[in-house]
């Protein structure tokens, strides 16, 4: 086992590797990028997490909401931005600006991934990282020497490229960064070769749309909701009671008992509700205090539905 510290910039190739710009040893080299992983502004990763022998502390970022995975880039351009720069009446050139990074991303997938990249879109908010083919990951050095993203500016989704009898359907996604030296001089580098699990093959928070399939009565000790995927609409079996967040005019009332039905019905067993009590329900991991859920190596999250109690 290697925390994150252990295995910074360490590129593993072999007997006589070595860092600089001479022939020997084997340089820190992002290969084709296949995932692009935002973090919240700022945020820095646990430098004694260990990251080399399982993708816990990953999944466990990705579940608290503090990491979104984007999978399944399949073409990345970057529009580098001259140096600006000026020329003195002698003939002097000198630069007054570093050009920024500015990148599009694009997928082939569908409208609801189009929905996920537009509620992306900001300035200011996420930093930054990326994930190759060959599961290296690149991000850049805070201050305390950590792993942080890179920061960005710009995050705009550039809408969908409908589908053609020669090409398929695809969504985009435009950003840049602030500080071209972060990744230039105080890039932070983990080789996919230090870890016995493979980043470019996490995938996204997976979205259920969840709702109440009737109204609850007074008195009543028991409320039903289905529970199906945004993405084609299929049902989403398997949950414990202990997976649902259950709020009753605002306090938290959970369920303690449920009943499945194949068809991604749950009827949950609650306190007795009364006339024009207010309930709010999400998927939730109670045990773990987070907002999404694991289903064996799968990550889950709801909205939260609402419904007033009648007489």
């Amino acid at each position: 086992m290697a925390t994150i510290a252990e295995i910074a910039n360490l590129v593993n190739c072999g007997i006589g590797a070595d860092l600089g710009t001479g022939d020997k040893g084997c340089q820190s080299k992002l290969e084709a990028t296949t995932s692009i992983w935002y973090t919240q502004r700022g945020f820095k990763f646990d430098s004694t997490k260990d990251l080399t022998t399982n993708s816990d502390y990953v999944k466990q970022l990705q579940a608290e909401g503090k990491l979104i995975v984007l999978k399944g880039v399949k073409e990345f351009t970057v529009n580098k931005e001259e140096d600006v720069t000026e020329t003195d009446p002698d003939g002097t050139i000198r630069v007054v600006r570093k050009g920024k990074y500015a990148f599009n991303a694009m997928f082939k997938k569908g409208f609801n991934y189009q929905s996920a990249l537009s509620s992306l879109s900001s300035f200011g908010v996420y930093d930054t990282l990326f994930v190759d083919a060959n599961g290296n990951i690149l991000a850049t050095t805070s201050e305390d020497k950590s792993m942080k993203g890179i920061t960005t500016g710009m995050v705009e989704d550039t809408g969908i490229g409908f589908a053609t009898f020669t090409t398929a359907m695809t969504q985009g996604l435009n950003f840049q960064f602030l500080d071209g030296s972060e990744i230039e001089t105080d890039y932070f580098f983990i080789s996919g070769k230090e870890l016995s699990w493979k980043p470019q093959n996490i995938d996204g928070v997976n979205q259920v749309a969840l709702e109440f399939t009737a109204i609850p009565a007074d008195a009543a000790t028991s409320i039903t909701v289905k529970a199906k995927l945004r993405q084609g609409g299929s049902a989403l079996t398997g949950l414990a009671f202990g997976d649902f967040l259950l709020t009753v005019n605002g306090a938290t009332s959970n369920p303690t008992a449920l009943t499945e039905n194949p068809d991604g019905t749950y009827a949950l067993t609650v306190s007795a509700l009364s006339t024009n009590d207010v309930l709010s329900i999400s998927i939730y991991d109670t045990a773990e205090n987070r907002q999404a859920i694991t289903l064996d190596t799968d990550l889950f999250k709801s909205n939260t539905a609402t419904a007033t109690v009648v007489a």
